[in-house]
């Protein structure tokens, strides 16, 4: 785990017209970032900057792979675009469909159904191709990831209720 930490780039939302754009450090993912217009390097915060604009991200997405890439719980709920290229190159599957018919069964809230659906997704992007299934090891070593990022232990307990 600790290797793909070194080697994982995070997208996290910065203002309302910026992301900040964690990478560690690499030639070929430096020379990428510095391929998208607008963008700018904050040395005090060691982080890239760019625009939070559709142009922009196209621009990101267009340079880096799916697999060297997260995105924050924020980003993933508020850009279409990041959620449906990251979950284009990921090749595990899950039924959405099938999820939310069971929740809905079980009467759960409209929103509720969308947030575990999201949560659900993230998670599923996170994991390396497994052939063998989930296994409660993977749960745990996401929910752990989840809290170094600092991510708020409440998200954190709604993303183990969907799991």
């Amino acid at each position: 785990m600790k290797d793909k930490a070194k080697s994982t780039i995070i997208l996290t939302k910065g203002s309302a017209d910026t992301v900040y754009v964690h990478i560690p450090y690499n030639t070929v993912h430096i020379q990428r970032i510095r391929q998208v217009t607008g963008r700018r390097w904050e040395t005090d915060a060691k982080r890239w900057i760019i625009p939070y604009s559709l142009a922009s991200l196209q621009e990101f997405t267009k340079h880096f792979d799916t697999l060297h890439v997260e995105i924050s719980p924020e980003l993933w709920v508020e850009s279409d675009l990041l959620r449906s290229w990251k979950l284009s190159g990921e090749q595990t599957q899950w039924k959405k469909d099938e999820l939310q018919q069971a929740l809905k069964l079980r009467g759960y809230s409209r929103k509720t159904i969308k947030a575990y659906c999201n949560q659900i997704e993230r998670f599923v992007a996170s994991l390396p191709q497994i052939n063998n299934g989930i296994s409660a090891s993977h749960v745990q070593t996401y929910c752990l990831s989840l809290l170094e990022r600092g991510v708020s232990h409440s998200s954190v307990n709604q993303t183990i209720s969907a799991i």
